[in-house]
C-alpha cells in the first residue's frame, strides 16, 4: 500500500477531520499525519503520536513549510514513505495568478524536500483557497444544508450568494477574498460566514445558530465529498485532487 505522510495547517477544522477527507480522496493510500503532533516520532515503530499541541493551532504559510522541512530533516531521512503532502489554506497568496503560483511552489519545494531527504520522493500539495471554508461551500448539500435546519441554511446561503460572495459563488470560490494584505485576505471567508450567521441564524423557534471551525467546521469536513468540492474549486483543489486520486 502506498504510504503518504502529511503536514497540515494547525486549524481546528483540518486537525479534526482532514484524515477522513483524505481517505475519501484515495482509500487505497495509508495516510499518516506528520504534523501537527504531540511528540517526536516513536521511531521504533515509525509512527507519530497524533495528539495535537495547542501551540501549533493556526500555523500556516511559510511557518508550516519550515516546520515540514525541520521534521523531514530530523525524523524522515530513512523513512519508508512513498511521498509527502502539504495541506494548507492559501489565504489569498498568489492572488494575481493562482495556478502559476502553485506550480512554482510545487516545483521549488519538491526540489527542497528531495535535497533534505537525499533521495527521490514524491511531493504533493493540497491548498484550500482562500480557506477550508471554500471546500465546505462547494459541497453545500453535504455541509451547511445538513448541519443546520433547512430554514436557517437557506437564509445563510441566500445572503452569502447575493450580498457577500456574489459572482464568485458558482465557479470562482477559490478566487474570493481579494488581495494578500497583512498576511491574509482582504475579505476573510470564514469571518463572512460567521457574520452572516449572526444576522440570520435563527430558526422558527428563534433559536440562535452560529458557525465555528472547532465544532461545525469539523463535522462538515467529515461529510463533504472531494469530487463535489472539485466541481467548484477547480483551480487549486481539482488538479491536486486528481493527482492524489490516481496514486
Amino acid at each position: 500500500m502506498t504510504k503518504i505522510g502529511y503536514f497540515c495547517t494547525g486549524g481546528y477544522t483540518e486537525i479534526g477531520a482532514i484524515n477522513s477527507f483524505l481517505e475519501k480522496i484515495n482509500p487505497n493510500i495509508y495516510w499518516e499525519r506528520c504534523f501537527p503532533t504531540a511528540d517526536k516520532p516513536r521511531l521504533a515503530i515509525g509512527r507519530m503520536n497524533s495528539t495535537p499541541i495547542a501551540s501549533y493551532s493556526g500555523i500556516t504559510g511559510s511557518d508550516l513549510t519550515e516546520m515540514m522541512y525541520d521534521r523531514l530533516s530530523k525524523y524522515y531521512k530513512h523513512s519508508d514513505f512513498d511521498g509527502f503532502l502539504l495541506i494548507d489554506d492559501l489565504d489569498c497568496r498568489y492572488h494575481s495568478n493562482l495556478a502559476a503560483g502553485i506550480d512554482l511552489f510545487i516545483e521549488t519545494h519538491s526540489d527542497n524536500v528531495q535535497k533534505i531527504l537525499e533521495k527521490q520522493v514524491a511531493f504533493y500539495v493540497l491548498f484550500a483557497s482562500p480557506e477550508v471554508e471554500s471546500w465546505l461551500l462547494a459541497d453545500w448539500n453535504n455541509s451547511f444544508a445538513k448541519q443546520y435546519p433547512q430554514s436557517v441554511a437557506y437564509k445563510v446561503q441566500e445572503r452569502l450568494k447575493k450580498d457577500i460572495i456574489k459572482e464568485y459563488w458558482d465557479n470562482n470560490l477559490e478566487l474570493y477574498g481579494g488581495a494578500f494584505v497583512n498576511g491574509g485576505c482582504e475579505s476573510k471567508i470564514s469571518s463572512e460566514i460567521q457574520d452572516t450567521f449572526s444576522l440570520v441564524g435563527l430558526d422558527e423557534q428563534e433559536r440562535v445558530y452560529s458557525y465555528s471551525k472547532r465544532n461545525e467546521g469539523v463535522d462538515m469536513l467529515r461529510r463533504i465529498e472531494p469530487m463535489q468540492v472539485g466541481r467548484k474549486c477547480n483551480i487549486c483543489f481539482l488538479p491536486q485532487y486528481n493527482k492524489l486520486k490516481a496514486l
